[in-house]
């Protein structure tokens, strides 16, 4: 696992001991991997982010999440800041799909595991909490790879969006397509995401600025240009939509299990009711609403997500 100078890093209390951890690419991709702080026989959990999100997003996250067991906080190809080993480069950025997205992860892991294991990769299972653009990504590992899953967490992923949610993405795209203006792109992402009261919140604490620029920071115009052009597909007939993977993932007959997390004012990313659609198609149980929090539920709601996650991690039914 090469490790990267100069990119973010963690620390996690292991008892009086601070241990810094650094994000690395592995297999030609960005992650962070934080071993379980006890020993445990925990499968490994992957979180993947929305779409503007990068490693830095989940930090908050990661003491908890690996008390338990061992974390893997993976940036998809597209996502994250440039840095000199993971360049946007014409090749790198040539097939940034959901299928394709769902490749370079599974190779991601079996190097993981090879190094690991010293040869087994492919061996083990997974669990996978996905947000938005994640959850998209780990439902096209899901229909793909079902073997390699053992459970689903999917936050704000939906059967469609809302018509205004239709439209705020085109706006996205004429965004960083042409003015490449990611500031900008990043304001409309924060209206599109949290709720009216969390937004409230970050102007009192004067930290909506601040968040701004760590958006404008942590991405480029052409990662977050590729993945609106080719990771976005919006025809219910398309066999990559959610729908369309959502069949996939039931005619696999995998013994996966999985659930629907999606904040309650979430009108047009992942409107409720087509939440509730989607976990019909997958005939599994009615999605977890979060009351007043909007798309963003893993950073709105942080203490209730996390809990939610690792209760329906720990459930050994």
């Amino acid at each position: 696992m090469q490790t990267l100078c100069l990119v973010c890093s963690v620390l996690l209390l292991l008892g009086n001991t601070a241990k810094a951890l650094e994000a690395s690419i592995l297999a030609g991709q960005r992650c962070l991997y934080a071993p379980c702080q006890r020993p445990s026989q925990q499968p490994l959990l992957v979180i993947l982010g929305g779409m503007a999100q990068s490693i830095a997003s989940w930090e908050q996250h990661v003491p908890a999440l690996s008390q338990s067991r061992s974390l893997l906080i993976y940036e998809a190809r597209g996502q994250g800041p440039p840095t000199a080993n993971k360049n946007m480069a014409e090749d790198y950025l040539k097939d940034v799909s959901l299928p394709a997205q769902a490749q370079y992860l599974v190779n991601t892991l079996d190097e993981l595991q090879h190094q690991q294991q010293q040869g087994q990769e492919g061996t083990e299972l997974v669990d996978i909490a996905g947000f938005s653009l994640g959850g998209r990504i780990a439902m096209a590992m899901a229909a793909l790879y079902p073997q390699r899953i053992r459970k689903l967490h999917l936050t704000g992923v939906a059967a469609d969006r809302s018509v205004l949610g239709h439209l705020t993405v085109r706006s996205w795209k004429d965004h960083v397509r042409n003015s490449h203006n990611l500031k900008s792109f990043a304001w409309s992402v924060l209206l599109a995401t949290y709720s009216p009261t969390y937004l409230d919140h970050l102007q009192d604490q004067g930290k909506l600025e601040a968040i701004i620029n760590f958006v404008a920071q942590q991405n480029t115009a052409a990662g977050l240009a590729a993945l609106l052009e080719q990771a976005h597909v919006s025809s219910d007939d398309d066999m990559w939509s959610t729908t369309g993977m959502a069949r996939q993932i039931m005619a696999s007959k995998n013994k996966m299990r999985g659930c629907l997390c999606v904040g309650e004012l979430d009108s047009d990313m992942a409107p409720v009711s087509k939440v509730v659609e989607l976990s019909e198609i997958l005939q599994w149980d009615p999605p977890t609403i979060l009351e007043n929090c909007g798309h963003a539920v893993p950073m709105e709601q942080a203490r209730p997500w996390r809990n939610h996650l690792l209760e329906f991690l720990n459930d050994p039914s």
